[in-house]
């Protein structure tokens, strides 16, 4: 694949993440809904981890399909606009504290599950030379 096959796809999937991700979280915010105001953190929380497995599920393969090795590298420039979005939050000192850590969780599991399932895949997809090599050593007579 070209250079700039990739460069043009290095800048659309983080519009495709952002675009999945605000979706998702709207959807889910819809679905899951707390009874009762002691269960809302929990509800928030699960709404952002579900909607960055959602992110890194779609995103995964085709990103280690498109850039192999480095395709952890560019999970990890996929998850920046998130990352720069939410910073302001984050860094507002005039929240409550728990808000700031649940924005800081929402944040970190994005990337973090966005690299992640990139290194997998790749790993899923990479063939395992030692493996190959010690079948290719067996089958000699």
């Amino acid at each position: 694949m070209s250079f700039a096959i990739r460069l043009i796809l290095l800048i659309l999937f983080p519009f495709v993440g952002f675009f999945v991700y605000t979706h998702a979280l709207a959807y889910l915010s819809e679905i899951i809904v707390s009874p009762n105001q002691s269960l809302i953190y929990g509800a928030i929380i699960l709404q952002g981890f579900l909607a960055a497995t959602l992110v890194s599920a779609l995103l995964s393969y085709p990103l280690a399909k498109v850039f192999h090795r480095y395709s952890c590298y560019a999970a990890l420039a996929i998850s920046l606009p998130v990352v720069l979005l939410r910073a302001p939050e984050i860094l507002d000192l005039s929240r409550h504290d728990l808000a700031l850590l649940i924005s800081a969780y929402e944040v970190l599991a994005y990337a973090l599950l966005l690299v992640l399932g990139a290194w997998l895949a790749h790993k899923h997809l990479s063939p395992n030379t030692a493996l190959q090599r010690d079948a290719s050593l067996a089958a000699r007579p």
